[in-house]
């Protein structure tokens, strides 16, 4: 199927999740006035060019884009020749704003990213993966951070109560800074800024305190119980403590769209939906897996899918 005959029978969606909002920091840092001129880099100027590539590959984001920049002059003229760096700049640049917007970059190399770009499947699924989840850098589709617990973050109270932690256990957990602005496909607003924390780091931190998830568990539940108890309102409390559903705006908030870069070229590949499946599930209302309306496919796997 030609392309121009694919786009007749694929539709955009908006999704409200972190890339698109206009508040993202710029990609570009501004670095302070130095009235030297320091164009030295002490041993790394001893390295050759290919071997200095690959060292400032392993710095994380954060410490690419500030730390290092703020080195000298000579250090921030060679953060844009970085091939890799200027690729994804070029081709996948709210990636990086997103990843400095909501802080998460002292925690994720260069490569890390470089690699997760070029990665075209769901961790969790195997399908065609459009989105990264920038807490911990993943590859998901829609289906999976819109369901699955592990890509709904916690705010702090809920990750302390969940797995029996303390606040000196929370700088082990990845976490982000929320970016005001509008998300989730019921498009609720906030305003405000918090941090949340990675389910999956939560519950590693709480199985390597107590020892095994029935210990936690026992611990957490011995704990919430007594509170309850105490508690002068006997109300329902959610033992989450979080709105569960797929349109629960924290979802959506550490989740940006990124197209999978290709080797060759470096043409980003965004996904193909099918229309023919949105009518299917708007009509029949079968919910079978291949015929999920907000699934993506490849070109290829797109010709193969509308045989």
């Amino acid at each position: 199927m030609a392309l121009n005959e694919q786009c007749l029978v694929t539709y955009d969606t908006r999704d409200h999740i972190l890339d698109e909002k206009e508040s993202l920091c710029p990609l570009i840092s501004k670095y302070p006035f130095v009235s030297v001129l320091i164009c030295s880099l002490g041993t790394l100027d001893q390295l050759p060019l290919e071997a200095l590539n690959m060292v400032l590959l392993q710095f994380d984001v954060h410490s690419l884009m500030t730390s290092f920049g703020y080195f000298n002059r000579r250090a921030r003229q060679l953060v844009p020749l970085i091939p890799e760096y200027s690729k994804i700049t070029l081709r996948s640049p709210v990636t990086i704003r997103a990843i400095r917007s909501i802080g998460t970059g002292a925690s994720l190399s260069l490569q890390t990213l470089w690699d997760k770009l070029h990665t075209a499947k769901c961790k969790t699924c195997g399908d065609f993966g459009e989105y990264l989840y920038l807490i911990t850098c993943r590859r998901v589709c829609f289906d999976y951070f819109t369901n699955r617990t592990d890509y709904l973050p916690f705010v702090q109270a809920n990750v302390l109560r969940i797995f029996e932690l303390h606040q000196k256990h929370l700088a082990a957990i990845s976490s982000m800074k929320s970016v005001p602005g509008c998300y989730s496909t019921s498009e609720r607003r906030r305003r405000s800024r918090f941090t949340l924390f990675d389910y999956n780091a939560g519950m590693q931190t709480g199985l390597a305190i107590h020892g095994s998830l029935g210990a936690m568990n026992q611990h957490a539940l011995g704990t919430w119980s007594k509170k309850a108890t105490q508690s002068r309102c006997r109300k329902t409390i959610n033992w989450y403590g979080s709105d569960l559903s797929t349109r629960n705006l924290k979802r959506f908030m550490g989740i940006a769209r990124a197209g999978v870069l290709n080797a060759r070229t470096g043409v980003p590949e965004w996904g193909l939906h099918c229309s023919a499946c949105r009518y299917h599930w708007f009509n029949s209302r079968r919910c079978i897996g291949t015929f999920n309306w907000r699934r993506k496919l490849t070109r290829e796997s797109f010709e193969d899918h509308t045989r």
